[in-house]
């Protein structure tokens, strides 16, 4: 789901958690792959990597592309236990790698990244309840905060400049919101719900991406 967990890999042990979606904009598919892997570094703090891919099978633009590549670390602070119930809690450490194409676009083909690096800051919260009818109830709580660095751009882009268009894009200030429940049915089945906010400042001012000749 949306929600990132607040543990911690067993130092050397290795996970991965792939997703595949379809994106439809007006009857337009565009699937995508993302996802993490993971490596336990030490018993408190996972490091790991999330590629995105995603794809087109609308007419004006079909093919395969590669998004901004993720570089992640997590170091847990503190650790939910049945006899220590504190909540799990982690602070988040990204580096975000402007992988995808995003500008000099030609004019049928989409953006698929920034363009900029940016370094990505939060803390994740977990928390178990145990219910009177003895099922868990699992609490997630992200907090997010993505700054960008400035950026050069040329020509068409994912920032809506046209062919001719030459200078320098920052991206504005990007903070993300996730909150989850998880309710145990069975001890095969969960009921789950996620809710996600961004909030994201403006693209640096016009003043700052100038056109020249």
């Amino acid at each position: 789901m949306l929600a990132s967990t607040a543990e911690t890999l067993p130092r050397g042990h290795f996970y991965t958690e792939p997703y595949f979606f379809d994106v439809i904009v007006h009857g337009d598919h565009h699937p995508g792959s993302s996802g993490f892997y993971q490596y336990g570094l030490l018993n408190n703090l996972t490091v790991g990597f999330q590629p995105s891919f995603a794809t087109a099978t609308n007419h004006v633009g079909r093919g395969m592309a590669i998004g901004d590549f993720k570089l992640v670390s997590q170091l847990r602070l503190t650790h939910f236990t049945p006899d220590h119930r504190v909540p799990t809690i982690a602070l988040v450490l990204n580096e975000v790698i402007p992988t995808g194409k995003f500008d000099r676009l030609a004019p049928s083909q989409e953006g698929h990244g920034s363009g900029a690096i940016a370094t990505e800051v939060g803390v994740n919260v977990q928390q178990w309840f145990l219910l009177k009818n003895g099922r868990l109830l699992r609490a997630r709580i992200n907090v997010l905060q993505r700054l960008y660095n400035e950026t050069r751009v040329e020509g068409r882009s994912v920032y809506g400049t046209n062919a001719i268009f030459h200078g320098n894009a920052r991206p504005g200030a990007r903070t993300t919101l996730i909150g989850a429940v998880e309710y145990s049915l069975t001890n095969e089945w969960v009921l789950a719900m996620d809710v996600e906010a961004d909030f994201g400042r403006r693209t640096a001012g016009d003043d700052h991406i100038s056109s020249e000749p």
